[in-house]
């Protein structure tokens, strides 16, 4: 009780924080593994089986990366258009 008063975060924050970092390591790694290693592994290893086809290696980062732009460029456009009205009201 005493460290959960004086912690700015609260257990439950970093037990979020955690998790989130652990998924962002796994995916980094499987990742890693499919674009650095999986091109020199033979087509008929067992190996083969648990990862995607080489081309949406860079589909999927290619389409997150233009969503995340999209997200982005709608929020900064929607705080300008909120800015530019409150500016109008003075």
């Amino acid at each position: 009780e005493f460290l959960i008063d004086n912690c700015p975060m609260s257990l439950a924050d970093k037990s979020i924080g955690f998790i989130l970092l652990f998924v962002a390591v796994i995916i980094f790694i499987y990742y890693s593994i499919w674009v650095l290693v999986l091109p020199f592994v033979e087509k008929g290893h067992p190996m083969q089986k648990y990862f995607l086809p080489k081309e949406y290696a860079i589909a999927i980062p290619s389409v997150l990366l233009a969503a995340v732009l999209v997200v982005v460029g709608v929020f900064i456009g929607a705080v300008l258009v909120k800015e530019g009205k409150k500016a109008k009201k003075k």
